[in-house]
């Protein structure tokens, strides 16, 4: 079980003299500032809870300059961004143009992601997150264009899909490459700028299997099925499986029917697999119920009357995302 710590024990550990020590510090101190105040993630930042809010920030920005570890100034960074304080921007700027290690590097524009998911939308520390995030893009070190491709999308900044979309198109890095598709899959849901690019990522050879496949689930999300045969394919595969379940059941009724046929025969093996996770059979149920309704609602309420909790779980998550899908469909 990971070890948890106080707030007031986490600013004392702080400065202690064992790195193992410092480091649980830095990952428990956001947290435990939270809990101090009976709050959970993200209902408040440290600009939000008066002292206590003010002493983290400072402490963490004590222990940012006086960090001799670069894997604990980057984990600095991490709790910095959690604790949603604007003062991230300008440590985050301060790492790149000073810092040597690459994973500081990596650390500052992840910072950048979180701390954008963490404040209020209205906050204007998203601008500067914003003007960071472009920046980093243009970077020359390729690790840190790669990071800020991510960060536009955990951050949820307004223009993020034109911002990747245009770096795109003039990106030569691979790796850079992988991260902008990868980020452009995980938009909720991706624009029609956005699917272009996906598509064209489907038969990119250059690009690794597993990426090609999240732009095949990105495309799903959006109700685009030309990465239906990339899904359909995953069903055989142990470790891909669930996720293409999920994002077959969404573009279930427009698939091709040779497709449509061949998920159909799948999804039922799927659902029947003595040895296969419980999860994964309803699922497999699900998403026959958005291609054979009654099928798929007598396999479900079979889980649900046959299974134990965590059937019974799955089984109201499976109706839950019918009936979400029904009204957006409607």
């Amino acid at each position: 079980m990971r070890r948890r710590l106080t707030f007031e024990a986490a600013l004392r550990d702080l400065t202690a003299q064992r790195d193992e020590a410092r480091a649980l510090a830095l990952r428990c101190l956001p947290s435990a500032l939270l809990e101090r105040h009976g709050l959970e993630p993200p209902a408040a930042h440290a600009a939000t809870l008066g002292p206590d809010g003010a002493r983290a920030v400072e402490a963490v920005l004590e222990r940012l300059e006086r960090e001799p570890l670069a894997e604990l100034r980057g984990i600095a960074l991490w709790a910095l961004a959690m604790l949603g304080d604007g003062s991230i921007v300008g440590a985050a700027r301060r790492a790149l143009a000073n810092e040597t290690a690459p994973y500081v590097h990596e650390s500052a524009v992840q910072a950048m992601g979180i701390v954008g998911a963490v404040v209020p939308r209205e906050d204007p520390v998203l601008q500067e997150v914003s003007a960071f995030v472009a920046d980093a893009l243009r970077d020359e070190r390729p690790w840190v264009r790669a990071q800020a491709a991510q960060a536009a999308v955990t951050a949820k900044l307004p223009g993020a899909e034109s911002m990747l979309v245009g770096h795109l198109g003039a990106e030569r890095d691979d790796d850079v490459r992988d991260a902008c598709v990868c980020a452009l899959a995980e938009l909720d849901p991706p624009g029609a700028e956005a699917c272009d690019r996906l598509v064209e990522a489907l038969d990119d050879e250059a690009l690794p299997h597993g990426t090609r496949l999240a732009a095949a689930r990105g495309l799903a999300a959006a109700r685009r099925t030309e990465g239906a045969r990339l899904l359909a394919a995953a069903l055989r595969r142990p470790f891909e499986r669930d996720d293409a379940l999920e994002a077959l059941a969404v573009v279930a009724p427009r698939l091709p029917a040779e497709t449509r046929d061949a998920v159909v025969t799948r999804a039922r093996r799927i659902a029947a697999g003595f040895l296969t996770p419980v999860t994964t059979r309803v699922r497999a149920a699900y998403l026959l119920a958005r291609i054979a309704p009654e099928e798929g609602e007598r396999l479900l309420a079979r889980f649900e009357r046959r299974g134990g909790r965590v059937a019974r779980e799955a089984v109201a998550d499976a109706r839950a995302a019918l009936a979400r899908l029904a009204r957006e469909e409607a």
